[in-house]
């Protein structure tokens, strides 16, 4: 990727999992027989002022807050879906009686007209059960045996 001198980016170090904005301070252009590469430096944030080149970092280098922010959540999202995915699996193999357990007790939801619930910042609702199903129908269920 192209880089101007002056430019900051954002880099997620892989080693310390942390984030640290840097700044290109030179560009160095080699022209060869087998081509030209572009070597670029980075000032790092530190009271030292060091100066290292930016392919020596173990690092994903990023142009923007944005962009960092968008990998991080991605990232985050994966690894708890992949830990959910194998709690659920887990689970399955474990507790298969459960899922009778968790049916039954939705079967009793499905009987009641009226649902009061409080959110996390304390405020209090009571939800209609009987208008669920124009906001998210039912998932057929699986039938007991």
């Amino acid at each position: 990727m192209k880089y101007d001198v002056g430019q900051i980016l954002f880099l997620l170090l892989r080693v310390e999992k942390s984030v640290i904005p840097v700044q290109i301070v030179e560009q160095v252009i080699k022209k060869s027989l087998k081509g030209e590469t572009v070597l670029y430096s980075v000032l790092l944030p530190d009271d030292k002022e060091t100066v290292v080149p930016l392919d020596k970092l173990s690092a994903e280098i990023f142009t923007s807050y944005d962009d960092i922010k968008n990998h991080m959540i991605e990232s985050a999202t994966a690894a708890i879906s992949k830990i959910i995915e194998k709690a659920k699996e887990l689970k399955s193999q474990r507790f298969p009686q459960d899922d009778l357990v968790s049916e039954e007790n939705n079967d009793y939801l499905d009987q009641s007209e009226e649902l009061e619930i409080i959110l996390e910042d304390g405020i209090k609702g009571k939800v209609k059960l009987s208008n669920l199903d124009s906001v998210a129908p039912k998932k057929k269920r699986k039938e007991k045996r």
